[in-house]
């Protein structure tokens, strides 16, 4: 897949959403485990919380990373596997509307999965078009 420059671009804003919020996910967690910590829940509903805290974290900043090396190297991704990669940040957002409801975090998941299906409905780049030409040249 040759991704043009304004889907990448695309991909790259989405990826520098998911990287700043998975970071930011994962610097609250020590003021988390606090409030976890002062709350009624059980010792294992609090420690699976604090599991679901940081794996939250975790996967948000690998689907950010993923989004980050296909915008620096289209080729590795199909255009089905950047739209699915899309419906991963989309599922987080919905699953946050309906439990917290109008919530930040959740307006950042749906805007980086918007801006990576658009990357991933981007037309093609014409760079990759000479070198499959006769006579043609990059």
């Amino acid at each position: 897949m040759n991704i043009s420059t304004p889907g990448r671009l695309l991909l790259g804003l989405a990826a520098l959403i998911l990287l700043a919020g998975g970071a930011f996910h994962g610097l609250v967690y020590p003021k988390a485990v606090v409030m976890i910590n002062a709350s009624d829940l059980s010792a294992r509903s609090a420690a699976i919380y604090k599991g679901l805290w940081l794996n939250d974290a975790a996967v948000v900043m690998q689907v950010g990373l993923m989004y980050l090396v296909l915008a620096y190297r289209p080729a590795l991704a199909t255009r089905l596997m950047l739209a699915l990669l899309s419906a991963l940040p989309l599922a987080g957002a919905l699953a946050i509307y309906s439990t917290v409801g109008n919530f930040l975090p959740a307006h950042l998941l749906l805007a980086a999965s918007v801006l990576a299906a658009l990357a991933a409905l981007a037309p093609e780049s014409d760079r990759g078009a000479a070198a499959t030409k006769p006579g043609g040249y990059r």
